[in-house]
């Protein structure tokens, strides 16, 4: 594999740096209809492929459980 020169690594990187940020603009404007639509499309396939939500437990460990790894990585 051959590498790559330093400036071409930066290009690479802002290049992907610009698509994040094209996507997260995008995200910003998306309207609430179509994000509505996503996410009844994201249910219907979860319950196509009979894969169910955590529980409301489950859902509440898992947000401690990241609430916990954010706390230690801002002390």
């Amino acid at each position: 594999m051959r590498k790559m020169a330093r400036s071409q690594a930066k290009a690479f990187r802002d290049r992907w740096h610009a698509v994040a940020a094209a996507e997260a603009e995008e995200r910003r404007r998306a309207s609430l209809l179509l994000r509505w639509q996503q996410m009844n499309a994201l249910r219907n396939l979860m319950m196509a492929i009979k894969l169910s939500p955590p529980s409301s437990v489950e859902q509440e460990r898992i947000a401690w459980e990241r609430w916990a790894r954010l706390r230690v990585l801002h002390e």
